[in-house]
């Protein structure tokens, strides 16, 4: 789990969320487009391509979970200062 906190929201207060990653294997299957849904285009995307794109924070957190693999499974909270990308 990673805690993130968030200054000066719409109305000026703290945000603090949680996240939770969970590491799988994939086993089988075709990977495929999200059916109505957010995904725009799902593809594979190379671990050592991933750090040159745009991405939001939780990408990092779960790269760094990855990278670390803490016994406990957490990583220090993150403050994150500009504006919030999904």
């Amino acid at each position: 789990m990673v805690a993130q906190r968030l200054r000066g929201g719409p109305d000026g207060a703290e945000l603090h969320s949680v996240g939770v990653f969970y590491r799988v294997r994939v086993t089988g299957g075709e990977l495929r487009d999200e059916t109505d849904g957010s995904t725009d285009l799902a593809r594979w995307i190379p671990l050592t391509r991933v750090g040159t794109l745009d991405r939001s924070v939780v990408i990092d957190v779960g790269l760094e979970l990855h990278r670390r693999a803490p016994l406990t499974g957490h990583v220090e909270p993150i403050e994150v200062t500009g504006p919030l990308r999904h």
